[in-house]
């Protein structure tokens, strides 16, 4: 019992100690939670063990050397959601074993030079919601170690030449969500382990042919809500492992033959809201293309891009202004891939592309397009589209939406008697409407003889009785004529 009571007391203690060293912090094990406390300068007690700390969402406007320099085992700070206007220069000197910094949502401008020259264990750094215009400095103060770079949201306009330089080690980056209008040629030269990057809402207009050139480890690109107008067919030509690509929400109009050729392991591509209305055959696979013909600046081996794998699982050209599909367009897609081709301008269909699309398994949405539903569009599509039991959905310029096909009937007597007996049903309903129409139009002569027969019985008995009362009137005065001349 006393052995109890003594391990409580020294509990109550170890803890009060721990209370006492945080403050207005909570503190368990290795991780101190100074979260939201209304901090204005960071005051903390020599507390060695803490590996991880959380100072977000407090009124923090800037960093000196001395405010953390005791938590010599950091590994973890967050400084987001304060008002940091600036940090020291030796801020994070004192913490040799520094792995992840989150200084987002602030109001940095820049960060100095010698910010992070002690922390060659830094491997996530997070610069997102704040001032910074310009990132000249990044490959200035970050070791080759750091994996993730986070600089979204902020006011760059520009990407330098060899900006990145010194951070080959990135695998993430993200500059999404500024102003970038230019990216120079060789902006993400030295990225080579790169396999995110992120581009998307910002104002670029042109992409370079080398902008890529060196990050052949991307797997996902996204350049969509920019205002790029057209795409070179070498752009994407050292994109072997890239597996989703996206670039929708700009002005494209035309995707070159080839643009895809390299993009073998390619999954989901996204080309919605633009305002392409051409695809050129060719666009995802050229066999045995050599490349340095094709002044692309790459020399591969012979039959090295061989492309007769199957990867696309998504394809979404919603939004555009297609006319027609290219059956070679299908050739790329694996089993129960999808294909959305809604909002679109596509008026006809071919047998040879229903074909197409029932061989390979891909799922395409049609939906919004306005079909030119007649027997010269689509008389053979019809026929392929009863063999293959298949429900396409489409809507018709004449009609309202219709399953595909629903109202065809063709003018040329022998074309129409060589449908197929699948659409016997379909025939049949069509005879029963017929007969349901006749029996409502029977109906309505019927009402109307029965209402003009009313009408003249009606006529005859005004006549009948005007000549019956007539001949009362005329029989009343000669009887009074009668009488009066014998009296």
């Amino acid at each position: 019992m006393v052995l109890i009571v003594c391990m409580v007391l020294f509990l109550s203690f170890a803890e009060a100690e721990v209370f006492m060293n945080c403050k207005r912090c909570y503190c368990v094990d290795h991780f101190m939670n100074c979260r939201n406390v209304n901090m204005h300068e960071v005051d903390i007690q020599n507390i060695s063990h803490i590996t991880s700390i959380d100072l977000s969402n407090n009124n923090l406007h800037d960093l000196n050397f001395d405010d953390l320099s005791n938590l010599v085992n950091l590994s973890s700070v967050n400084l987001s959601y304060n008002k940091l206007r600036r940090i020291s220069d030796k801020i994070f000197h004192s913490l040799p074993e520094l792995n992840e910094v989150f200084i987002s949502h602030n109001f940095l401008v820049d960060i100095p030079l010698t910010a992070f020259e002690k922390n060659s264990n830094l491997r996530n750094l997070f610069l997102n919601n704040n001032n910074v215009s310009t990132i000249a400095f990044i490959s200035k103060i970050l070791h080759c170690n750091v994996r993730k770079l986070d600089l979204s949201h902020n006011n760059v306009k520009q990407i330098q030449d060899e900006a990145f330089s010194n951070c080959n080690f990135i695998i993430e980056l993200d500059v999404s969500n500024n102003k970038i209008g230019t990216l120079y040629s060789n902006a993400f030269r030295g990225l080579t382990r790169l396999q995110v990057l992120k581009l998307h809402n910002n104002a670029i207009s042109v992409i370079s042919t080398t902008l890529f050139s060196s990050n052949y480890n991307l797997t996902l690109l996204d350049l969509s809500n920019n205002i790029i107008d057209s795409i070179n067919h070498c752009t994407f030509y050292n994109q072997i492992k890239m597996s989703s690509l996206n670039l929708s929400n700009n002005v494209l109009e035309y995707i070159p033959s080839k643009l895809f050729m390299m993009c073998a392991n390619l999954q989901e591509l996204v080309l919605s809201h633009n305002n392409i209305g051409a695809i050129a055959s060719g666009v995802f696979r050229v066999n045995g293309t050599d490349l340095t013909k094709e002044k692309c600046g790459l020399i591969v081996k012979d039959n090295y891009f061989h492309h007769t794998k199957r990867s696309l699982s998504r394809l979404d050209l919603s939004h555009n202004s297609l006319h027609h599909i290219d059956v070679s367009l299908l050739h790329i897609f694996r089993e129960n891939a999808s294909l959305d081709v809604t909002y679109n301008k596509i008026r006809t269909l071919n047998s040879d592309l229903i074909h197409a699309i029932n061989e390979i398994g891909v799922h395409v949405s049609f939906e919004k397009n306005l079909f030119k539903c007649d027997c010269d569009a689509l008389y053979d599509a019809y026929v392929t589209h009863v063999e293959l039991n298949m429900q396409l959905n489409v809507t018709c310029d004449n009609t309202q939406s219709w399953t595909l096909f629903h109202d065809l009937i063709c003018d040329d007597p022998e074309r129409q008697a060589t449908l197929p007996a699948a659409v016997a049903d379909y025939d049949e309903d069509i005879r029963v409407d017929d007969v349901i129409k006749d029996e409502q139009v029977i109906q309505n002569i019927f009402v109307i003889i029965v209402c003009v027969a009313l009408v003249c019985v009606t006529i005859l008995g005004s006549s009948f009785m005007a000549k019956y009362y007539k001949l009362r009137i005329e029989n009343v005065l000669y009887s009074y004529v009668a009488d009066t001349s014998v009296l």
